[in-house]
């Protein structure tokens, strides 16, 4: 009885085994195409700002303004108004909503979708963040 026991565990975790290495081969990106960011670090906002030819003291700027306004997480503004609502500002840049009324709540909250945001604004002379 012991060996069938040990035997099956032996079957099972074998077969564990082969289905984890699949699924994280699967999901291993093959091309700089497949690439995903899954975590955003500082040095990968850089990499983002310069593709927008941003100096690299402007990039340099605009991560410390980063680091000031969201310490680089990607959050709802923790400012409480006058009238006891929070701040309506969202994501690493803090992207504040009725000023950018074409911006959702669910991209300012995407890092992806901030960092590129904040190129381009950076690019047309926008520097109005509370932390420049």
């Amino acid at each position: 009885m012991k060996k069938v026991i040990a035997v099956s565990l032996i079957v099972i975790l074998s077969t564990l085994i082969s289905f984890c290495t699949r699924v994280s081969s699967a999901e291993t990106p093959t091309t700089d195409k497949d690439w995903e960011v899954l975590e955003w670090t500082p040095s990968e906002y850089a990499k983002v700002l310069k593709q927008y030819d941003i100096s690299d003291k402007d990039i340099k700027t605009i991560l410390r303004v980063l680091k000031c306004e969201s310490n680089f997480r990607n959050i709802s503004s923790e400012i409480i108004m006058e009238n006891g609502e929070p701040e309506p500002s969202f994501g690493i840049a803090q992207i504040h909503l009725p000023s950018f009324p074409d911006v959702t709540k669910e991209q300012a909250l995407n890092e992806e979708f901030s960092i590129h945001w904040t190129a381009k604004k950076w690019n047309e002379g926008f520097r109005n963040w509370s932390c420049y």
